[in-house]
């Protein structure tokens, strides 16, 4: 009998001495996970907010995507943090990256839309093919850009229409930028009959151009016969304008060429389609005339 209970006094005591050591432990593990995590979140806060954006102004990335890539980098720093802490206090992580990682690819899964575009998004914000302002073409829409967002782009037309497109169609396109340069050549081209004196139209298309506000004097301009067909002779009118001009140099030159076209009596050719008619009389014209 006395044997059972000292057995018994025994278990408590080792009970309540392993349960005591193994809250002492626990506590300081927990002490020290709580430490870590203050210090931690402390760096991670003051990383993001100052040394990363330090970074990534002096890196090419427009600011449009500072902020996105700021939440991105802390949010991956805290998952990482808490993964530590876990582990600080002694609990397995290896299911819980498991875990984490099914997650993260059935999410992947089910936004692979959304995740293409994003890709796209950091490409086009990266490497800048175009920027906000530029007038571009991308497939069968143009205009200018709106806005660059992460998973979108947006467009403005001349007649003022909001285009949406995606990011991830938009990277793997051809896209057109009018803007890229600061200087592009302006063409307008009309026709002439053959019967019109070629060096005088130039003279007088050369008179009008001058009168082009938005030309650039110093790069010149040039009037040249760019081809010749059944419907006239084709006259391009060439001169290099500020990108930012285009639409206002170009009225202006269709209104100045026209004005001294009309002016000066120049023949404009139109489409017609001459008739030959061989000298030798055929059976049916010879069976008309009986």
């Amino acid at each position: 009998m006395d044997s059972l209970a000292s057995t018994i006094q025994h278990g408590i005591s080792s009970f309540f001495e392993t349960g005591t050591q193994a809250l002492l432990g626990f506590a300081f593990r927990l002490v020290i996970a709580f430490v870590v995590w203050f210090i931690c979140y402390r760096l991670i806060k003051w990383f993001c907010k100052k040394p990363l954006l330090k970074i990534l102004e002096k890196s090419p990335i427009t600011h449009e995507v500072h902020h996105f890539l700021q939440t991105t980098v802390k949010v991956i720093l805290y998952v990482v943090l808490f993964i530590g802490i876990i582990n600080i206090l002694g609990f397995q992580t290896t299911s819980l990256v498991a875990l984490l990682g099914g997650a993260a690819v059935a999410i992947g899964a089910s936004l692979q839309g959304s995740l293409s575009n994003f890709a796209g998004g950091i490409l086009i914000l990266v490497f800048k093919p175009f920027k906000k302002g530029d007038y571009i073409i991308a497939g069968t829409h143009e205009g200018y850009v709106h806005s660059v967002n992460v998973l979108y782009t947006n467009l403005r037309t001349l007649d003022n229409k909001g285009v949406t497109l995606p990011n991830g169609t938009l990277a793997n396109s051809n896209v057109t930028n009018f803007q890229a340069e600061k200087e592009r050549r302006l063409d307008i081209d009309f026709r002439l009959a053959y019967d019109q004196n070629v060096p005088h139209v130039r003279d007088v298309i050369k008179e009008a151009m001058e009168k082009n506000e938005y030309i650039i004097p110093e790069r010149g301009f040039r009037t040249v016969v760019k081809d010749l067909s059944t419907n006239g002779i084709l006259i391009s009118n060439r001169a290099w304008i500020k990108s930012e001009d285009f639409w206002p140099a170009y009225f202006q030159m269709q209104e100045l060429v026209m004005d001294a076209v009309a002016t000066h009596g120049i023949d404009i050719a139109n489409s017609q389609v001459d008739l030959h008619i061989k000298s030798d009389e055929s059976r049916v014209v010879k069976e008309l005339k009986k």
